[in-house]
C-alpha cells in the first residue's frame, strides 16, 4: 500500500525557519546584537582577546582549627541557592516582549571609546582547610529523646581555582565518622549497643 502523496520539495532547514520564524524576535534596522568584548558601543569591531591581558589575582587562604558546627536541614536548600547563583547557567532571562525595550536602552547609551581595561580577567584562588571538625546533625528532640547524632572529620580541604576560561573545584575529606546513640535500658553485657558508629570513606 502506497503512503500519502509527498509534500512540497522543501529542505529541512527551510521548513524549520518557516515554523520557528514567528517565534523569533524581529530585529529593527540599525540594531545590533549584545555588545561583546571585541565590539565597542559604536558598533566597531576590534581584534581583542581578554586572555592576552595579565589577569588580576585574588588569593584567599583560610585555615580553621578545631571547631564545632551545627548542621540544619536548611543547609541543603542554601547550598542549592549558592550553586545556582555562582555556578548556574542562563541566570538572566529576557522575555520576547521586552526584547525591543532592552535594545532601545542599549542604543540610547552614550558612545564611549573602547577600553580594554574594562574586560581585564580576574583569577581567584581559594584554599580552605579545617582541622578536627565536629558537626552536630540538629534535629527536634524532647528531654526524653537521645542526643543528636554527630559527624567527626579529622581534615577537610576545599580548593577552587577560577580563571577566565574555566573553574576547577576540589574537595578533600578524611574518613568521616558518624556517631549515634540511644537511651534504652539494657543489661550490662549489652551496654555497648547504646552507641553506634558508621565510618564513611571514599
Amino acid at each position: 500500500m502506497d503512503g500519502p502523496p509527498p509534500q512540497a520539495d522543501i529542505a529541512t532547514p527551510d521548513k524549520e525557519s518557516n515554523l520557528l520564524g514567528p517565534l523569533r524576535p524581529q530585529d529593527k534596522p540599525g540594531t545590533s546584537d549584545v555588545q561583546s568584548p571585541s565590539e565597542s558601543s559604536s558598533g566597531k569591531s576590534f581584534n581583542f582577546d581578554p586572555t592576552t591581558l595579565e589577569p588580576d589575582l585574588c588569593k584567599v587562604d583560610l585555615e580553621v582549627g578545631p571547631s564545632v558546627v551545627f548542621l540544619y536541614g536548611t543547609l541543603i536548600r542554601n547550598f542549592m541557592h549558592v550553586k545556582e547563583n555562582l555556578f548556574g547557567e542562563d541566570q538572566k532571562y529576557t522575555p520576547m516582549e521586552d526584547y525591543e525595550i532592552v535594545h532601545k536602552n542599549e542604543n540610547s547609551k552614550e558612545e564611549t571609546a573602547f577600553d580594554v581595561r574594562d574586560f581585564r580577567p580576574l583569577d581567584v584562588i581559594l584554599d580552605i582547610t579545617v582541622h578536627d571538625l565536629q558537626a552536630n546533625l540538629v534535629k527536634y528532640c524532647t528531654p526524653t529523646d537521645p542526643p543528636c547524632p554527630y559527624l567527626c572529620v579529622e581534615k577537610l580541604v576545599f580548593e577552587m581555582d577560577k580563571t577566565y576560561r574555566e573553574t576547577r573545584l576540589q574537595l578533600l575529606l578524611s574518613p568521616v565518622l558518624l556517631t549515634s546513640s540511644d537511651l534504652l535500658e539494657r543489661d550490662s553485657k549489652e551496654d555497648h549497643l547504646k552507641q553506634g558508629n558508621l565510618l564513611l570513606t571514599g
